[in-house]
């Protein structure tokens, strides 16, 4: 059974920071480091393996001072190919000592006699042509600059703790043992480790051994007996609190729970981890496979380059999963535990041939989010968070680039690790349950994953079990959505005259290369209580579909079972927007109306946009979007309403009420946002923050730089106070936003300043303090530096960018380095700024003019009925037409209505 929880808590994966854009919390290795390269000229194929590995034992002392791994690493090799000569493994900057190789037989081969090259990245071993399979056993040392990072408190960074971990994905456990480095070959492993004396040591499998002597070094020694590819290998070192779980699956079968987190944040790990049984059930059943491996655990480090990374087994987590009692009011952790723990299942148990079909990896781990989303808060919840990753994936495919989500042209593998392969991927899984139904979906996945169970898989494998289980055959929708990039725009326009009602839908998307697509349309028109479905397959740019009706239908409902995740922009009568947001039946038609709604500059539309937002049994997702249309229209009624509920109860309207708040101008709303800076959520107050950056002058500007002194959970508050310094424009908050990119200052808001930086100011003391902090060791730092000085756009920064490429290793800041290099001087990003700023103008005086053409429609209205003014009626007469003036008293809207099909 799950454990109830709180409806409409923020959820960490899906979370955006107000206003800005930009993740609140990052996924396993996704993906903002680098960016994808549609201009490389070589498609990449896997090198052929006449040996394969399958099974790797390390034996290592970690040197924490020295920062390095020695010792030994035996591979046992397995001929694949009668006319193999040589085996070529991935090894980056090792210090090689014997190498041996042991045929079956158990014959031995000193080393003088083993023909092998090495050239710094691969160890090429020739074997003779008798080998069959045998062991190859490397000394070695290395100290890596990837895949294995350590960490140590310093002068500025004092609380840092002793730690080592490891970060594989997508190829960098080369850089700390020998491997075949590629997500198609799939081996057991096992790993012994010597650690410095009360250090615990955390890998995959089961513990074998552990020697813990009074003195001297610690041992220990873990097992796993599933085939893992080597991005999956694992090695953590440190000092934490734990405890220990089981969850028994339906089947009967127990599965122990460990959790390390670092000292002292036990209760705060166990708010972010307490579901974790609960998903491993849930997923178990949906799939129809049990977990698959004897043991699951989870590792909370410091300062972890990613949100979480899923090794098999043993999943290690940042610390911005652990949540204090603030940040646990709108903050949860559910998502990424989900997230994590589906690729125990996609990814782990069923792995990816080749980088170029990682969707099948990280869509469907993106997916299960949602599933346990639907599963644990309802259907209304489920299709939101769907709805917020197709807003993530359009922040990508409007402002960078498209691409097929199987993709064979990139630069470096992490390039493909972006919002198509992530975001797109859990849509593309969504629509596909939605077009075969529960049941088909289901068994289809259950036969996928027992059919391929410990092997790998391309996306063929799940199209034919796909089409196999449904009947149906779903080429064309692999082609459209998988194969080829883009998605459709649709512009969808209702009218109404002569009894009939007119649905003009039409396909907006520009681009040779992005097509038409085929869609499964449905509409639900509701006339007189009772509601019929209407459903077409849209296959041009341009359709319409028409309804017959007796009278002027109530509402009109688009999409109703979500079959399309694609943007939809509506345009329909003011009266049938109005009743579909009170009384549609799934919160998204709610929020769909209430969206449409801010193009609607009538007094009924902003009443009812009112009476939503105020509405507080109305579910946090439709009020919220309420609050934003009603920050959009503006004018008095709709400005006093979000005064009024600057202090409602729910921290999610709360948060949507601030970022409204910004688009208002005038000594109230600045007054109210400095007040909700003060907020008990951090989230709002990170919100009011950036709102108060469409603010200008002292009281905004001291407000914001007081903030900087406050903590909060992940930094945000920090963070949305950085980016609203730099939206005030005032370059005397030039030195603050500086001393904020500085070493020593929390990554996070470290980050934050420098993405401000060239927002605030341009010239040479910019360019200067960011190319000063361009070498720093963390590759999101260097990236959001690259980032900076694109957008800075000075030519002056290309001498220290090309010096960064030539020792750069990590892939992601390789491929943004090369792509700001290519826009350098070319006025991009200075163009793009002016014109930011001059259309942000335009809005704001558009905005002034339709708030004064409605007040102007109201002075109108009230005059007109001034005149109208008829002699005092009798005092019941006088209630009786007050009564109908007034706004209907909102209620349940009454959902269960006769449905018809068409």
């Amino acid at each position: 059974m799950l454990r109830q929880a709180i409806p409409g808590r923020m959820t960490l994966f899906a979370a955006y920071a107000q206003g800005s854009g930009t993740r609140l919390h990052a996924a396993c290795a996704c993906t903002s480091v680098g960016r994808f390269s549609p201009t490389t000229t070589e498609r990449k194929y896997e090198r052929s393996r006449p040996f394969h590995v399958t099974h790797l034992s390390l034996d290592l002392d970690v040197d924490l001072k020295g920062k390095a791994v020695s010792g030994l690493a035996t591979l046992h090799l397995a001929r694949r190919a009668q006319s193999g000569t040589e085996i070529v493994l991935d090894a980056v900057g090792f210090s090689l000592g014997k190498l041996t190789l042991t045929t079956e037989t158990g014959k031995k081969s000193l080393v003088e006699k083993i023909d092998y090259s090495y050239d710094g990245e691969h160890i090429a071993v020739h074997l003779p042509s008798e080998f069959s399979q045998g062991q190859l056993t490397i000394e070695y040392r290395a100290v890596p600059r990837l895949g294995l990072y350590f960490l140590a408190p310093d002068k500025q960074v004092p609380t840092r703790p002793l730690q080592v971990w490891s970060q594989c994905q997508d190829e960098d456990g080369r850089h700390w043992f020998p491997c075949q480095d590629k997500p198609h070959v799939k081996m057991t492993y096992e790993l012994r480790a010597r650690v410095p004396h009360g250090m615990t040591v955390l890998s995959g499998g089961k513990l074998l051994g552990k020697s813990t002597p009074k003195s001297g070094a610690w041992e220990y020694h873990y097992r796993l007996d599933a085939p893992t590819p080597a991005y999956l290998v694992t090695l953590v070192v440190g000092k934490f609190d734990e405890w220990e779980e089981s969850v028994t699956l339906s089947s009967g079968k127990v599965i122990p729970l460990r959790f390390l987190v670092p000292i002292g944040r036990i209760a705060d790990g166990k708010r972010a981890f307490e579901l974790t049984g609960d998903a491993m059930r849930l997923f178990s059943e949906k799939t129809g496979v049990d977990y698959a491996f004897d043991r699951y655990t989870q590792v909370v480090v410091a300062d972890f380059i990613f949100g979480g990374m899923e090794n098999t087994t043993a999943t290690t987590m940042y610390e911005h999963i652990l949540l204090d009692k603030t940040a646990a009011l709108d903050v949860e952790a559910y998502d990424l535990v989900a997230h994590e723990l589906a690729h125990q299942w996609f990814g782990d148990l069923v792995t990816c041939r080749d980088w170029s079909h990682a969707w099948l990896n990280e869509g469907f781990a993106t997916y299960f989010e949602h599933v346990e989303r639907e599963h644990r808060l309802g259907l209304d919840e489920y299709e939101h968070n769907v709805t917020a990753d197709l807003n993530i994936y359009l922040g990508e495919a409007r402002g960078d680039y498209q691409r097929p989500i199987v993709c064979r042209d990139y630069d470096e593998p992490i390039d493909l690790f972006d919002r198509h392969l992530y975001q797109k991927g859990g849509l593309v899984l969504h629509m596909l349950r939605r077009l075969l139904g529960d049941e088909i979906f289901w068994e289809a996945i259950q036969k996928y994953l027992k059919k391929h169970q410990g092997g790998l898989v391309e996306t063929n494998d799940l199209m034919r079990m796909l089409e196999e289980v449904g009947g149906l055959s779903l080429e064309k929708f692999f082609d459209q959505w998988v194969y080829r990039p883009g998605h459709p725009d649709i512009s969808i326009r209702i009218n109404y005259a002569d009894k009939l009602l007119t649905v003009d839908v039409e396909q907006t998307q520009k681009g040779d290369d992005i097509p038409i697509f085929e869609l499964p349309f449905e509409l639900e028109v509701t006339e007189n209580g009772e509601t019929t479905t209407h459903r077409r397959v849209i296959t041009e740019s341009k359709s319409s579909v028409s309804v017959r009706t007796e009278k002027r239908p109530d509402r009109v409902t688009i999409d109703p079972r979500y079959l399309i995740a694609s943007p939809i922009s509506l345009r329909a009568p003011a009266d049938m927007l109005r009743d579909l947001l009170k009384n549609g039946e799934r919160a998204r038609a709610r929020r769909m109306a209430a969206s449409a709604l801010a193009r609607q500059h009538d007094l009924k539309s902003v009443e009812a946009l009112v009476s939503c937002l105020k509405y507080e049994k109305e579910l946090w997702m439709v009020r919220a979007k309420a609050a934003e249309s009603l920050g959009k229209l503006r004018g008095e009624e709709a400005e006093s309403a979000l005064f009024a509920m600057s202090s409602t109860e729910h921290p999610k309207v709360r948060k949507a009420v601030a970022t409204a708040l910004g688009f208002i101008r005038g000594d109230a709303a600045e007054k109210t946002l400095i007040q909700m800076t003060n907020d008990k959520s951090y989230l709002v107050s990170a919100a009011a923050a950036r709102a108060l950056g469409q603010f200008s002058g002292p009281i905004a500007q001291k407000t914001l730089t007081a903030l900087l002194q406050k903590e909060s959970w992940a930094e945000v508050i920090r963070s949305g106070a950085l980016a609203a310094l730099a939206q005030l424009g005032d370059e005397s908050s030039l030195p603050v936003l500086m001393e904020w990119t500085e070493y020593g200052k929390p990554l996070r808001a470290r980050r934050a300043a420098i993405d401000a930086l060239p927002r605030l100011a341009d010239g040479t003391k910019v360019r200067q303090q960011l190319v000063k902090i361009l070498a720093d060791k963390d590759p999101h730092v260097r990236s959001s530096v690259l980032s900076a000085l694109g957008e800075l756009d000075d030519p002056k920064a290309s001498a220290d960018i090309e010096e960064l490429l030539e020792h750069e290793l990590d892939g992601g800041v390789r491929t943004r380095a090369r792509d700001v290099l290519g826009k350098l001087g070319k006025g991009g990003a200075a163009g793009i700024r002016q014109t930011k700023h001059e259309n942000q103008k335009l809005r704001r005086e558009m905005d002034d003019l339709k708030l004064r053409l409605v007040k102007l429609e109201q002075l109108v209205v009230e005059k007109q009925g001034a005149r109208k003014q008829a002699p005092p009626k009798s005092p019941a007469r006088a209630a009786k037409k007050s009564s109908k003036k007034a706004l209907p008293k909102k209620g349940l809207p009454a959902h269960r209505t006769k449905k018809k099909t068409s």
